[in-house]
């Protein structure tokens, strides 16, 4: 479990010797302050859950251990029992009585003892001018200097314009293999999405809408193609299955109605059978008949009454053989709807994480895109800028101006660029 309850002190103490070597260079920020909606207090009850954190639950009423779930991109986190719960925007306290309250609810338990906590924050991208850009941990009360320090600290150097470029096209490359790589799950996705609902194409109204509006049509199509030649051939195999099976269910229900028109034959002899023998009886008591001739009659009685049993036996057995053809078609079909759906949801949380990851490098493509614009290199009189892309409450990003002193929040993406005397800020 993640321990938001670490040691502050010694993480400014740590983050404060970093900077030591960098005294003599003269920092400047420009730009405004815009302060976050809410501080992050160490996973106090009071922090705002968002798209990315990952909690640790337990009930601790049961004797299964605690487990970490990540909250997705459609802000819901999906627990035992109770499936997804919206808690995106929500404060860490309410969620966990939110959860609380959906079991009692829904009759699960009676009253739970929940523990539910921070278990890892999204972590924050530092970029740009910085030695080691990359992803690191989100500590509370983490500042902007302070990340750049985690980041190695700024970059005095002229070559950042050629650094800037390769990283740009680092991360055009990246993006490109990620848009291949919905194109392909998209298509994927579609077919699993025409079978469940027995349908013979691959439709691009099938992809999600988010999904839609940033994969070009055409890609997808390639990939759709090859799905389509799939969908067709798993279709034929399902269909022939199913009519092979129906077949047969079709020949037992022949053959019990066969033994059916046997049986009433049957019922017949033998009720001829039981009158002959009651003649006979008659007959022999009143001395006309021999006794050998109501011998004969039950003989004949017993005999018939086995035929009608074989028969009777015999469908009985179809009968089983017919029920189990039957219940044989019905998990062909729940099987497959099954497997279908199974798929069709990895296929979902496939493209969550690909979608996020699109959207993590779109945003430093952006940012180093405005940096190129923006930031010469160095002078001798080195100012440092600082601005996050932050998500907001609700949806969406935008791009922050901070200070060095100013509290990051989880998830930023960290913009550091190096302005020489005659700048304020990078153009926003």
């Amino acid at each position: 479990m993640f321990l938001v309850a670490a040691s502050i002190s010694s993480g400014r103490r740590l983050v404060s010797a970093v900077f030591r070597g960098l005294q003599g260079i003269a920092f400047v920020v420009g730009g405004a302050l815009l302060l976050p909606v809410v501080a992050v207090a160490g996973g106090s009850d009071g922090y705002l859950l968002s798209i990315g954190d990952e909690l640790y639950f337990d009930i601790l009423d049961d004797q299964e251990p605690g487990a970490q779930y990540a909250i997705g991109d459609d802000g819901t986190v999906r627990l035992p029992f109770i499936g997804g719960v919206p808690v995106a925007d929500l404060p860490l306290g309410v969620v966990r009585e939110k959860i609380r309250r959906l079991y009692v609810e829904n009759e699960i338990f009676r009253d739970p003892a929940i523990e539910l906590s921070v278990a890892s924050y999204r972590p924050i991208f530092v970029y740009g001018d910085v030695k080691t850009p990359g992803f690191y941990d989100f500590q509370p009360y983490l500042t902007a200097e302070q990340a750049v320090g985690l980041a190695g600290g700024p970059i005095l150097s002229s070559s950042n314009a050629e650094d800037r470029m390769l990283q740009r096209r680092a991360l055009e490359a990246d993006l490109e293999a990620i848009d291949i790589d919905l194109a392909r799950t998209s298509a994927v996705l579609a077919r699993l999405t025409a079978m469940i609902g027995d349908r013979e194409t691959v439709q691009w109204s099938d992809v999600p809408q988010s999904v839609r509006a940033v994969l070009a049509r055409e890609l997808f199509e390639g990939f759709a193609a090859t799905e389509a030649e799939i969908l067709d051939v798993e279709t034929s195999n399902y269909r022939r299955q199913r009519a092979l099976l129906q077949r047969t269910i079709a020949q037992a229900e022949k053959e019990i109605a066969l033994l059916d028109q046997q049986l009433a034959g049957r019922e017949k002899i033998v009720a001829q059978a039981r009158e002959e023998l009651a003649r006979a009886r008659t007959l022999v008591a009143r001395g006309i008949q021999p006794r050998s001739a109501e011998v004969e009659a039950t003989r004949n009685l017993t005999e018939s009454e086995a035929r009608y049993f074989e028969v009777k036996e015999r469908q009985s057995g179809v009968r089983r053989q017919l029920d189990g053809l039957n219940r044989e078609l019905v998990a062909l079909d729940s099987q497959r709807q099954e497997d279908l759906r199974g798929e069709l949801q990895a296929r979902l949380a496939e493209l969550q994480k690909l979608m996020s990851r699109r959207e993590s490098v779109a945003d430093r493509l952006e940012l180093i895109r405005a940096w190129s614009r923006a930031a010469p290199a160095a002078s001798s009189l080195a100012r440092v800028s600082y601005s996050a892309r932050r998500r907001m409450k609700g949806g969406g990003s935008r791009l922050v101006a901070l200070s060095a002193s100013d509290e990051l929040l989880p998830g930023d993406v960290l913009m550091v660029s190096i302005l020489p005397p005659a700048d304020s800020r990078p153009s926003q």
